[in-house]
């Protein structure tokens, strides 16, 4: 089973020039044994924007439960974002569901 994102990777894949501030739309899987129930969820993450994004192939990842559905990746030994950071991050989140809300309401 692949994971296919609704984003097409640019023409150009020099992983210097893809942005890393690209939203993926990714599919939770589920692996195990199907016959007796026993599956659990999984997500794979590959393609060239993982690097453009600071994640190069080789480095070890900590995963953090920040809350239900959301999850936070961080390369091990980068430090953690300041306190600015997450009230940015959370004004970000919050103008793109106003953004979003808005153009739900927009006639079609």
């Amino acid at each position: 089973m692949k994971i296919k994102s609704n984003l097409e990777e640019p023409a150009n894949t020099n992983s210097t020039q893809l942005s890393p501030n690209r939203t993926r739309a990714l599919k939770i899987e589920e692996r195990g044994d199907f016959f007796s129930g026993k599956t659990v969820p999984m997500v794979r993450l590959r393609g060239k924007w993982l690097q453009a994004a600071g994640f190069p192939p080789g480095q070890r990842l900590t995963v953090k439960i920040v809350s239900p559905g959301v999850i936070e990746m961080r390369v091990c030994g980068k430090p953690a974002p300041t306190e600015a950071f997450h009230i940015a991050a959370m004004r970000l989140d919050r103008a793109i569901a106003t953004a979003e809300a808005r153009k739900a309401q927009e006639p079609a």
